[in-house]
This record gives C-alpha cells, structure tokens and sequence, in this order.
C-alpha cells in the first residue's frame, strides 16, 4: 500500500492591497499622531515663565493751574496706532524690527487704559474740569477733543511717553 502525502489547504482571506495614496495617508496620520503625542507630551512636562500684566497709572503731583470758569471736556475718538493694538506689550528693537512678549501684557485695552490715565491725569492737575472719558449725547461736554497718538514708547516697568 503507498500512501500518499496529504496536503493541507489553507485559505488566506487578505484584504486587497492598499492604493499608494492610502498608504501614504495612513503614513501621513501615523506621523501627524506620534508628533501630537510629543507636542502634548512635552507641553506637560515643560514650564513657561508667568505672564506679567501692566497698566498706566496717572502721575501724581500738584494741580498744574485753573480754569477762569468750570466746564466739561469730553474725551472723544482716541486713536493709537494699530501695531499697538493688541494684549502684548510691543517694544521697539530698532528701526525695522519690534518684539511682541508673550510674557508682558496689558491688564486691560490699551485704549481704554490711555483713556482713563488721560482722563484722570486732567480732573487732577486742572481746577475746575469734569472730564468725561466716554461723552454721549446724554452727557454733553462743553468741549471735546479728539486724541490721534502716532508714537508710544516707554521701558518694562517705567514711564511711558505718547506723541
């Protein structure tokens, strides 16, 4: 009696192979993923410096004069310009070149904190003006004024200068 060798059959149900473009999306999320978990990653391990908020103070010192009569002054449309129109502080580096820091911001808009500085340094160092910083058609000054500032400078932590 010969025996013949048996042979086993073994059925593969593989799924067709994927178009290159499918692989190299698969790739490409593979790799957006493993760079995501390093970024989370190292932004939980890592520290940052604390942020620093600044506001303007008026200046303190005597009542400069008087006026031959009371009256109101309103503080009307306040323009600076739009370079610093934003929460970080914007210093200057040279001519060309300005630095945003993250980690030294304004407390409040600068607008309105050039506003309520200007307003105050006014009521305290004029006799006999109501300054009001925000007029309306309720609250009608005696005469108002509109503030259009072209340069803004000063150091972290020291006086400030606008023109």
């Amino acid at each position: 009696m010969t025996s013949s060798p048996q042979h086993a059959v073994i059925e593969s149900r593989c799924s067709p192979p994927l178009p290159a473009s499918s692989r190299a999306a698969h790739r490409a999320s593979l790799v957006a993923s493993a760079v995501l978990a390093i970024a989370l990653l190292g932004g939980c391990l890592g520290t940052s410096a604390p942020v620093a908020f600044y506001v303007m103070e008026p200046l303190p010192g005597p009542v400069a004069g008087a006026l031959p009569a009371p009256m109101s002054l309103g503080l009307g449309t306040l323009a600076l310009p739009a370079l610093l129109d934003r929460p970080q502080i914007v210093t200057g580096l040279d001519a060309n070149r300005v630095d945003l820091s993250e980690h030294h911001r304004w407390a409040e808009e600068l607008a309105a904190n050039v506003r309520r500085v200007l307003a105050q340094n006014l009521a305290s160092r004029v006799t006999g003006i109501d300054v009001l910083p925000r007029p309306s058609a309720r609250l009608r000054p005696d005469l108002g004024v509109e503030l259009s500032f072209v340069q803004f400078g000063g150091q972290l932590g020291g006086g400030v200068h606008l023109a």
